[in-house]
């Protein structure tokens, strides 16, 4: 005499559960309890915990061959998840429970020897799994699968429930309730790293942190979530199974906040990426959708960093073992923090760094070059002053800069619909295609890929959009170009208040001054830079320092268009960024950027007298400053890492004599009235012995002769 019974049930297999039907069979034979159907420890152990559960909730245990068959048999089974359709299947076959709980469920639970029902991990992939099959859910109560729209969800609470052989439905759908999120309001300074947290969460870039401890590089990537677009309803649903699979709370995901997830730097790759046995998701995985923070970046294994850049293109993580592959979501922003060196103090303005060139070089070589590529984003956070410190509470909220990244986004999605191309898989095509390069503009910007050995990724990055002017094109071009720029990760430049004209101008046709029209149109921010700026009120300067936009001074090209004297020292006061710029040959049929640097000195060293910038300042202004403009982290000072960018000066030259004694100030006071004596281009000599090696000069002055001829006619 035999009786057997069929319990739906489910087992994960990365992070969805698939349908598996357990099979009982009670038979006559020597007494024994089997599991067969590739059941890995865990499920063999259920044995012994079903045995015990049935006797606590007074149930017997036959004494008879029973056997269990998890099919299909080709599938591997994990968890403590088969106690409960086990035993279920158990009662059903020896008649003690009645068939029909069985009808429309699907059973997961763990027991315990008590016969009390435990949760397991990944509550909300059963629940889906019985939605795909239309059946119901019976598990423990806790979770917050059943809370969910169109998910069925029954209780029971321990073996003994079955005699009633009913089963309460755990509520109906219920919004969770969204969790306090953390304000930029709170971080108090910081105006340039806000607004490129601003940049990077509207286009979805990665973005990294480098500055000395205490800085707060945490406390700004702790509140990107808040400004990050609310998850939809489809985004919430996956990644909440992610975090249900790993034994967490989905609560937060369900309610629309993005996941934040910041491994510890000694997480091995598995714990990075996934992996185990069963496979189980990484940190990776746990911030898709969302968020992942890499603190201390130069900390991580090397190894298990170079674990992250294939997801970071794939947007998931496959792990292949014997028995199969399992894919694990993993479409995440990156957000990197890092000290400059092993002290933390290199390059700081108040704590001397106590670390060798070569520490320092080795300590940020740890990253690689091929992951650094990858994130698109790269920004200095120093301390703020105590002053600041005090004012905490009065930054600008999360709520504002959230308005710019859903304004974007909003721009974005409008466009992919019009156009019918995804920048998120075309970018960089999509990307050339709304620079609008002439062929002059692309042989350029190829001569310059190559000379600096740029990669793919740097030549998108150094793209930036540019209207001449806010009055030249209208208002809504400017509104697109910033939106754009924004999605893509790029640069805004544009000429702003250069003469007195064009406030004239914008006053007639817009009713409000040049800087009041720019700001209407979002044209402000750490990645906008204005060429001249020469007719800014000092409330309006206040405001574009507030802003973290720059200024690209022009000084001869303002001297013969006789457009007036920018307000430098006040900005530099101020702590604008300031670059030092040519223009072009419109306004400067010279070009050199070494005479205007002198020029800029003298100009200021007139106008402003004790208040002007010292020759060094104007040496900056052209170097660091003008890096700076250009978002490049990578030019602008000679230091390891970055390009070998310089030009060299043979002080013993007749004209500089004594110059040597003051070095830093020498181009500005001194100046130099002859080609330098070398120069050297990402680590390339241009210039030996004062003569250009890479270029025939005659044959090019004899080119652009006979250009300036056919143009004169």
């Amino acid at each position: 005499m035999s009786a057997s019974c069929v319990v739906h049930a489910a087992t994960l297999r990365g992070v969805q559960a698939v349908p598996v039907e357990v099979e009982v069979c009670v038979s006559n034979g020597m007494p024994g309890f089997s599991v067969v159907g590739m059941a890995d420890a865990s499920v063999q152990e259920s044995r012994e915990r079903v045995r015990a559960a049935l006797r606590a909730c007074g149930f017997s245990m036959p004494s008879s061959k029973v056997v269990v068959n998890l099919a299909p048999s080709a599938l591997r089974k994990t968890g403590s998840g088969f106690d409960l359709p086990i035993a279920v299947g158990l009662l059903c076959a020896t008649g003690q429970v009645n068939p029909a709980v069985l009808d429309g469920v699907l059973f997961a639970g763990e027991l315990s020897l008590e016969g009390a029902v435990r949760p397991i991990a990944g509550l909300l992939a059963y629940a889906l799994c019985a939605q795909r099959q239309d059946l119901a859910l019976v598990s423990a109560a806790e979770d917050g699968a059943g809370r969910i729209e169109g998910i069925r969800r029954r209780v029971i609470e321990s073996l003994g429930q079955l005699r009633r052989g009913e089963f309460a439905e755990l509520g109906g759908a219920l919004a969770p309730e969204k969790p306090q999120e953390l304000d930029f309001r709170d971080i108090a300074g910081h105006d340039m790293a806000k607004r490129a947290f601003q940049i990077a969460a509207a286009g979805g870039h990665g973005l990294l942190m480098m500055g000395p401890p205490g800085s707060g590089k945490t406390m700004l990537a702790s509140r990107l979530p808040s400004i990050l677009a609310p998850l939809s309803r489809s985004e919430a649903l996956e990644a909440a199974v992610i975090h249900s699979v790993a034994g967490r709370d989905a609560a937060p995901l369900l309610a629309g906040i993005r996941p934040f997830h910041a491994p510890h730097h000694c997480a091995t790759l598995a714990g990075l990426v996934g992996g185990g046995s069963p496979p189980r998701p990484g940190a990776i995985s746990l911030a898709h959708n969302g968020v992942l923070f890499l603190d201390e970046l130069p900390e991580f294994a090397p190894s298990v960093l170079q674990g992250i850049r294939q997801p970071m293109e794939a947007g998931e993580v496959v792990v292949t073992r014997a028995d199969g592959s399992v894919r694990f979501p993993a479409r995440f922003m990156l957000v990197a923090a890092a000290n400059p060196c092993p002290c933390g103090f290199f390059g700081d303005s108040e704590r001397s760094c106590t670390c060798s060139q070569r520490q320092v070089h080795q300590y940020q070589g740890r990253v690689g070059g091929p992951l650094m590529d990858r994130i698109d984003v790269h920004i200095d956070v120093a301390r703020i002053p105590p002053g600041q410190v005090l004012s905490t509470g009065h930054g600008t909220s999360s709520a504002k800069l959230r308005e710019g990244v859903l304004s974007a986004r909003e721009y974005a999605s409008w466009r992919r619909s019009t156009t019918g191309l995804d920048e998120r898989a075309r970018q960089a095509e999509v990307l050339v295609g709304s620079c609008a390069m002439s062929d002059a503009d692309r042989a350029f910007m190829e001569k310059l890929a190559a000379s600096g050995s740029m990669s793919g990724r740097a030549i998108m990055r150094t793209l930036a959009l540019a209207p001449c002017s806010p009055f030249s094109v209208s208002g809504e071009l400017m509104k697109q170009s910033a939106l754009l720029a924004r999605e893509l990760g790029l640069r805004l430049h544009t000429h702003l208040a250069e003469t007195k004209d064009e406030e004239n101008y914008t006053l007639a046709h817009f009713g409000m001054k040049p800087y009041d029209y720019i700001e209407s149109l979002g044209w402000t921010g750490s990645d906008v830079w204005y060429a001249h700026g020469i007719h800014f009120t000092d409330d309006e300067l206040i405001r574009i320092a507030k802003s973290g936009s720059g200024v690209a001074h022009c000084p001869i090209s303002n001297m013969k268009l006789a457009s007036g004297v920018a307000k430098v020292p006040r900005m530099l006061e101020l702590g604008i960024p300031v670059g030092l710029a040519v223009d072009g040959s419109a306004s400067n049929d010279g070009s050199n950027l070494l005479e205007e640097l002198r020029v800029g000195y003298l100009l200021h060293r007139l106008t402003s007298a004790e208040k002007a910038p010292s020759g060094y300042d104007m040496l900056k202004m052209a170097t660091v400053g003008g890096a700076k403009l250009l978002g490049r982290g990578d030019i602008g000072h000679i230091a390891p890492g970055m390009a070998a960018d310089m030009f060299l000066v043979d002080t013993r030259r007749a004209e500089l004599v004594g110059a040597a004694l003051d070095p830093k100030n020498m181009l500005a006071t001194v100046g130099l009235k002859a080609p330098v004596d070398y120069a050297i281009i990402n680590g390339r000599v241009t210039i030996a012995h004062r003569r250009v090696i890479t270029q025939d000069e005659a044959s090019l002055a004899r080119r652009g002769r006979e250009a300036v001829a056919r143009y004169l006619g």
